[in-house]
């Protein structure tokens, strides 16, 4: 940790895993000669990890689901009231001016769907908001969709939903199954937002787009739709780059 500049006391990391920010250890030997140990060869990641987003969040459940998100298990009722929690603390999302539309729709399908997209363009973006929708132009960009239109109009719409889903009673009722496969699906598309993009850090990826990514994974995963996903993962995995991976970077999330 402190050869990375994160500077901790012994004592931090004790009060980590009573937090659950960190796994318990493993033991060997008995008496005197009983050793402690952590087994999950990315304990390390975990702990820088936990460390980030306890200096960005300042509260335990925040780093709790900054862990989750980024891969790395948890224990699911801490994470459940974490989650809980985060709810009750959020900040209102505050309403701006927006643009209206160039034309009067024609019909009433259209005219819902300027509805729709017109409310998604009055929230008032934050700067996760911002740095996801700049991480998915680069990847269509980067597959060669050079019409970034519908990307933008899509997390409009992805952005207004998820405030929905995060306020919702879904981690409640999810069970413990489609809590882990949610996380796996999504850990997967960001791997695959992150090797189309231009940051060297995953985390970035994270910081910005993991939210949404579970959420409406989990939401999918608990409504019956998981075959959508399924064919969303063949797809990904048919475009997927060879990438160099970063040894200070976890490869995958872990199932």
């Amino acid at each position: 940790m402190v050869a990375s500049g994160r500077f901790i006391a012994l004592r931090e990391l004790v009060r980590w895993r009573s937090d659950g920010l960190l796994p318990p250890l493993a033991s060997t030997g008995s008496g005197n000669g009983r050793c402690y140990y952590w087994r999950e060869p990315d304990i390390l990641i975990q702990a820088q990890t936990a460390y980030d987003a306890l200096n960005r969040y300042g509260r335990v459940d925040a780093a709790l689901i900054a862990l989750w998100l980024g891969g790395f298990a948890v224990p699911l009722p801490r994470l459940r009231r974490a989650w809980l929690h985060s709810r009750k603390t959020r900040k209102a999302t505050a309403i701006r001016q927006a643009s209206a539309p160039k034309r009067a729709p024609t019909d009433l399908a259209s005219a819902l769907q300027q509805a729709s997209l017109g409310i998604a363009a009055a929230f008032a973006p934050d700067a996760h908001s911002n740095a996801g929708l700049k991480y998915l132009e680069a990847a269509s960009l980067r597959l060669g969709l050079v019409d970034t239109t519908a990307t933008r109009q899509h997390w409009l719409l992805a952005q207004s939903t998820v405030a929905s889903l995060a306020d919702s009673a879904l981690l409640q009722q999810a069970s413990d199954e489609e809590l882990l496969r949610a996380q796996h699906i999504a850990g997967q598309g960001l791997d695959f937002v992150w090797q189309h993009s231009s940051t060297d850090d995953r985390a970035d990826i994270v910081n910005a787009l993991g939210e949404t990514v579970f959420l409406y994974a989990l939401a999918m995963i608990c409504s019956g739709q998981e075959i959508v996903l399924e064919g969303a993962l063949h797809w990904m995995t048919a475009r997927r780059p060879a990438r160099s991976y970063n040894h200070d970077t976890p490869l995958q999330l872990r199932a």
